[in-house]
């Protein structure tokens, strides 16, 4: 049986002494011991049940192989968020993997340290593999190794018209550290398939602008580059909080040039504040539409609007209709209506750590996520037992102005820790990915689950590739099936990375998957040398389109919590806002209550005004408030009637 509770775990990575201690590099596994319960959250039964895979639903495992591609010193190259490390494109047939390098001169295409990029490319659909590619990225310091590439990603740019795959290029977009554990710089390049062109740059971190790792990095159909990372207060691990701020990078290409030319908008998106004084940030993905014109921001964060501390983990999305040039105002969904899959008797859930997703055809968003039980802290998540969280896609189909969300799958296993406990622990979450076809038509959802009735315990180290497809035409779904049993790539898809785009435009479809292989698989060292593969031939097809769609619909958070019953929606506002001194607070009563009060609070939690109102008849109300001797900043203005509140953010000049 599972953990009743799965609580954040500290990070103990030895072996790469510039990442480990990052809390941001494991923002899906690094989190603050907190103290929780060892209660399940209902005694309800649970009415979920594992579904019955067939061991060979496709009967096609026949023809799925693995293929050795690159390799890698060690385990950081795709996991801890990052998952953009494969790409496809139809028109050149080309697939690619960009990875870490070997730090040994002594072999064939190694490098001086392993802080090079390398790639490894198939120019005919990934039959045939040219491994080892490159450098992409080299450190300009030479020996000295004083940037450091880390955890790369790749995106295919294939100029206008163009078919043959040596005249494409591949996009690079990494983190750099220095010989200290710190951040230093980002890093870009781009080189021509053929080798005949190649470019790089670093963009150093200059403080108030710190990044870390990007797990967004994308390319639209038109050759549009997009990528998205939260603010950060500064460069050395130990110290980094996230400050309130998502830098959005876009990217373009220059065909002058033969390279990607950036620049990048900062959106403000604070988050709730932690009982340690800090914003909590989990991470963010970028999302658009075939021509970079539609486009959703996707942020899972301690919600910024919650008056209480350390509350849940939910999904903020916002929404561009002008290529990025302006954002709508966020929606931050509800998921008190997931109980109806799984029946626990409890409102309260949360998502997991882990998210990507892409936009179809009719320009609407479709995002695998984990969603699970509550604990009701920020910092630790919440899993009773197995079979009691799901992997979902929450979708929209009217252009975000409803959402909904669908159950793929229950996995038996949540986490992965990889590598004995006495050396380098690497702590995996279950990572969800999405792939569509080029048309933007059919989506297929993959993730990674070890059947624990077999292996036993609750760790998710032995993993097949599990898969939910759906089409947008025709509102159908696929079973879950199982891609990799009785395949030779059972049990050991490891960091799995599934290509953007699928290969096939109708009838059949094929994800193309690349995976880390372990030296040794019963005692996987994340630490050593590992072996990247390429897994050929998984694939759906039409007929297994038969499944009637059973979503359910999210509500949604329209001023941050959840309005009172005596409250009209949408009605309470703040007038000046941002304003100082005379401040009004307007809002529409549906009845007579006894007992108003209105408290601000600072973003630490503290109450630095209360006034109580007494009884206030039904209607359009207003209150006057005086916020003459708050200092300057963000802070939280509540309105509490008969112990019901709804809080909007008051900014205060």
């Amino acid at each position: 049986m599972k953990k009743l509770l799965l609580t954040g775990m500290t990070a103990c990575f030895c072996f790469a002494a510039v990442a480990q201690k990052n809390q941001i590099i494991f923002k899906e596994t690094l989190r603050k011991e907190a103290a929780v319960s060892n209660e399940p959250v209902s005694t309800t039964p649970v009415s979920v049940k594992k579904k019955v895979v067939p061991v060979n639903n496709q009967n096609k495992s026949s023809v799925i192989s693995v293929i050795d591609i690159g390799q890698s010193a060690n385990a950081l190259t795709s996991t801890a968020g990052p998952k953009g490390n494969t790409d496809y494109n139809p028109a050149t047939n080309l697939v690619t993997f960009i990875h870490r390098s070997i730090a040994d001169t002594t072999v064939p295409n190694g490098d001086p340290t392993n802080g090079y990029y390398r790639y490894d490319v198939s120019k005919d659909g990934g039959a045939t593999w040219d491994s080892q590619q490159g450098p992409i990225y080299a450190d300009p310091t030479g020996v000295t190794n004083d940037i450091r590439g880390r955890y790369p990603q790749a995106v295919i740019i294939n100029p206008p018209g163009n078919t043959v795959a040596d005249s494409a290029y591949l996009h690079f977009f990494g983190v750099a550290t220095t010989a200290t554990p710190d951040w230093t710089a980002n890093l870009r390049g781009t080189r021509q398939i053929s080798g005949l062109i190649q470019s790089q740059e670093v963009e150093y971190f200059v403080a108030p602008f710190i990044g870390s790792v990007t797990n967004g990095l994308i390319t639209t159909q038109n050759n549009i580059v997009w990528n998205i990372d939260g603010s950060w207060s500064s460069t050395a691990l130990a110290s980094t909080a996230y400050t309130g701020t998502q830098y959005i990078y876009k990217g373009t290409w220059n065909s002058v040039t033969n390279s990607v030319d950036y620049t990048r908008t900062d959106l403000a998106f604070p988050t709730g504040v932690t009982n340690d004084g800090d914003q909590f940030y989990i991470g963010s993905g970028i999302h658009f539409g075939a021509d970079g014109t539609t486009g959703y921001l996707t942020i899972i964060a301690n919600n910024q609007d919650f008056v209480a501390t350390d509350s849940a983990n939910l999904l903020t999305i916002y929404k561009t209709t002008d290529g990025g040039a302006t954002w709508g105002t966020g929606t931050t969904l509800k998921l008190d209506t997931i109980d109806a899959f799984f029946n626990l008797g409890t409102n309260l859930y949360e998502t997991g750590f882990e998210q990507d997703g892409k936009v179809d055809a009719n320009g609407n968003l479709h995002l695998i996520v984990q969603i699970l039980p509550s604990n009701g802290a920020a910092q630790s998540i919440g899993i009773p037992a197995s079979e009691q969280w799901g992997m979902f896609d929450i979708f929209t189909t009217d252009g975000g102005g409803t959402w909904k969300a669908n159950m793929l799958g229950t996995p038996l296993t949540y986490r992965g820790t990889y590598g004995p406990s006495s050396a380098t622990p690497m702590p995996v979450d279950n990572r969800g990915q999405v792939s569509t076809t080029w048309a933007l038509d059919k989506f297929i959802f993959t993730w990674g689950d070890t059947d624990t009735n077999v292996f036993g315990g609750d760790e998710n180290l032995q993993p097949n590739i599990f898969a939910v497809g759906y089409d947008i035409t025709t509102g159908m779904w696929t079973p879950e099936m199982d891609l990799t049993v009785a395949t030779a790539a059972e049990h050991e898809v490891h960091l799995f990375n599934a290509a953007p785009y699928v290969i096939g435009t109708s009838g059949t479809y094929e994800i193309p998957i690349t995976y880390t292989a372990f030296d040794n698989p019963s005692s996987p060292d994340p630490g050593a040398l590992v072996h990247h593969k390429y897994l050929k031939g998984a694939t759906i097809d039409d007929s297994q389109f038969t499944v009637p769609d059973a979503s359910l619909p999210l509500g949604v958070f329209t001023v941050g919590i959840e309005e009172p019953q005596a409250v009209v929606t949408n009605s309470m506002n703040i007038f000046p806002n941002p304003g100082k001194g005379a401040t009004s607070i307007e809002f529409t009563l549906k009845k007579t209550v006894s007992d108003v009060k209105v408290e601000i609070t600072n973003t630490l939690g503290q109450v630095v005004y209360s006034n109580s109102f007494g009884t206030i008849g039904a209607g359009f109300q207003k209150v006057a408030v005086n916020t003459s001797e708050l200092g300057s900043g963000i802070y939280f203005c509540s309105l509490i009637i008969n112990g019901e509140m709804v809080t909007k953010k008051l900014a205060v000049e």
